[in-house]
């Protein structure tokens, strides 16, 4: 049952990163409470941690399966 549920909850992680990356409004907070800079690293770093965290949970769920 845990073989499961911890890749599906890195999943649901990597969206909410992923999500998190592309919103306009964190962009918007993080340019205001800092600079540009450090909000281009922010998105970068956490669209990297999406897509990392999402396809090593498929291949978890996948290796599960097979």
């Amino acid at each position: 049952m845990l073989d499961i549920i911890f890749p599906v909850s890195l999943a649901l992680f990597a969206t909410f990163f992923l999500i998190l990356s592309n919103s306009k409004k964190n962009y918007q907070k993080l340019v205001k409470n800092n600079d540009e800079k450090f909000a281009d690293n922010v998105n970068r770093v956490l669209k990297i941690c999406g897509y990392l965290l999402l396809v090593s949970s498929l291949i978890w769920l996948a290796s599960n399966f097979i």
